[in-house]
């Protein structure tokens, strides 16, 4: 089982039958710019878990760069455009056995991550995702395809987790209503459709909900 709690600082606390893990989510915009501050979040932390939005990086930054002391397995994956800015990664302790899920080549183009995260019994999928703030066209196509990369890859045989920024602020959570602009109404629909909890009820940047945590698992 998969029991989560959202604090004020994005701080998730991730439980199952074993052991309490504490897990972090935040929008970086920039990791680079802010190694000094994250080595020392990740270092002198509880959490075993991190994952991060608008990363920012780029192929010139190395791996080793953002987890010196190698107590992490990193994933990530950098936008792969020209454009400035976003990129997902994780930092899943070793004290987990982590495995990279590779998505099909037709999803390339997202900025998403999967992995598994296994620990005695203890099985958990997670899914890090950022969504450009954009709602035209080319942007609809573009959450279409997240949820297509989504529902193909969940699983109800283990609890899953899908974390990120989805830049959907006018979903209002607690009544489980949105506009009806067809990104949010789109984002939605899939939450409704496979029964998840949004944990995420408190403004993540300015008034607006855009940082998210949901799961299949509501306790």
């Amino acid at each position: 089982m998969c029991k989560l709690y959202v604090h004020e600082e994005m701080q998730v606390e991730s439980m199952n039958s074993h052991s309490l893990v504490n897990c972090c989510l935040f929008n970086a915009r920039s990791l680079v710019n802010k190694l000094n501050e994250f080595h020392i979040l990740i270092y002198s932390g509880t959490s075993l878990l991190y994952f991060i939005t608008e990363t920012w990086l780029t192929s010139d930054i190395s791996t080793g760069m953002l987890d010196l002391l190698s107590k992490f397995t990193v994933i990530r994956n950098d936008r792969r455009s020209v454009n400035q800015g976003g990129g997902v990664a994780a930092l899943v302790s070793r004290k987990f056995n982590t495995v990279m899920v590779d998505l099909d080549n037709e999803f390339d183009d997202l900025e998403i991550i999967c992995l598994d995260a296994v620990c005695h019994r203890n099985h958990i999928r997670v899914f890090v995702v950022y969504r450009p703030p954009y709602y035209n066209r080319t942007a609809q196509l573009y959450v279409d395809k997240i949820i297509q990369c989504l529902s193909k890859n969940i699983s109800d045989r283990y609890p899953f987790i899908i974390v990120g920024d989805f830049n959907c602020p006018k979903i209002h959570w607690p009544s489980f209503t949105s506009v009806s602009e067809y990104v949010h109404s789109s984002l939605l629909n899939f939450v409704c459709t496979f029964g998840l909890t949004q944990f995420v009820h408190f403004p993540t940047r300015g008034e607006n909900v855009l940082d998210i945590i949901m799961s299949n698992d509501d306790k």
